[in-house]
């Protein structure tokens, strides 16, 4: 799809027009493989003057990055597909962007919609460029994600809650490892939509207006504090961690402690028993009060190992 943009605005070029030279445009396809054929609509790597292997070369790296060339910057970004979206899913989406014209690969349909409505039937339309209209591309891609951010950390409010206040018992150290990998992958997100923004602003083809680079920055402030709140969780999340592994030990602790206490308990017993245990013929078998002298004395010193285990507060 292609929208020619003027003074008015952005508006609708139909697929077989072809492409006037000198006109701003703003070209939203969808995979390269989806790149017109020859004789059909105008393909926008000979419109536009895009290099075929530098297309080819960008569409085939999914990794997102930042490339200026002479009279051309290329940006690849991983977007993903709703607020504070699931590990490995989402969109990639190359940007060619040049002093007449936009270009926008994106191999998912479903977000390519959501691009073409948000980007070129809601435009702006007296004073649109094309710098403003990436700056509205980035406020699209962070949209809802301040609000998911703060639902993920009532999430993790309510896990430190089940663990410290409740002690409930659980499978906590999957959900905390969870936890972990989706901040992990959203810090990686935002990282590098900073970084593209970042390295936007350089504007070396001075293809960004004042405006469009003012609202650069705003997104990329905005990106920013996300990123710290990113941070913020993941150091909550260590800590929720730290204090769950502390009342694992405690408890093996009170555990161990039980087990040391009876067996302390029990060692002399076992130390009488193996006494009289040995194959000898000793006095105290003629004795008609040696059996209840040696339960006594038994009984008399499980007392007093108790006694005094109670009064060390040892158990």
């Amino acid at each position: 799809m292609r929208y020619r943009l003027d003074t008015a605005g952005l508006a609708a070029v139909p697929e077989n027009a072809p492409h006037v030279p000198g006109e701003k445009t703003l070209w939203l396809l969808g995979a390269p493989a989806d790149r017109p054929a020859k004789g059909g609509a105008p393909d926008p790597a000979v419109e536009t003057g895009i290099p075929e292997t530098l297309l080819q070369r960008a569409l085939e790296n999914p990794y997102p990055r930042f490339e200026s060339h002479e009279g051309l910057d290329m940006l690849c970004v991983r977007v993903a597909d709703g607020p504070v979206a699931a590990e490995d899913s989402g969109s990639v989406l190359h940007i060619f962007l040049m002093e007449d014209d936009l270009v926008l690969f994106c191999g998912d349909e479903a977000y390519r919609a959501t691009l073409e409505t948000r980007l070129c039937r809601q435009a702006d339309a007296p004073a649109e460029s094309f710098g403003r209209i990436l700056a509205r591309l980035f406020e699209q891609i962070l949209d809802g994600d301040r609000a998911a951010l703060e639902r993920q950390e009532e999430r993790i409010m309510q896990l430190e809650r089940e663990i410290i206040v409740e002690r409930q018992r659980g499978d906590y150290v999957r959900r905390i490892i969870m936890l972990r990998r989706r901040l992990m992958h959203l810090s990686r997100y935002y990282t590098q939509l900073i970084e593209t923004m970042e390295y936007l602003l350089l504007n070396e083809n001075k293809l960004l207006d004042t405006r469009a680079a003012k609202l650069l920055k705003i997104e990329k402030s905005r990106a920013s504090r996300l990123l710290a709140s990113v941070s913020a969780q993941t150091e909550y999340v260590t800590q929720i961690r730290e204090a769950y592994q502390s009342q694992v030990d405690i408890s093996l602790n009170k555990t161990m402690k039980v087990f040391t206490v009876l067996t302390a308990i029990f060692l002399p017993l076992s130390l009488i028993a193996g006494w009289y245990g040995m194959n000898f013929n000793m006095p105290e078998y003629q004795s008609p009060w040696g059996y209840p002298l040696v339960i006594a004395v038994s009984v008399l010193t499980v007392g007093l190992c108790v006694f005094l285990f109670r009064k060390n507060k040892w158990f």
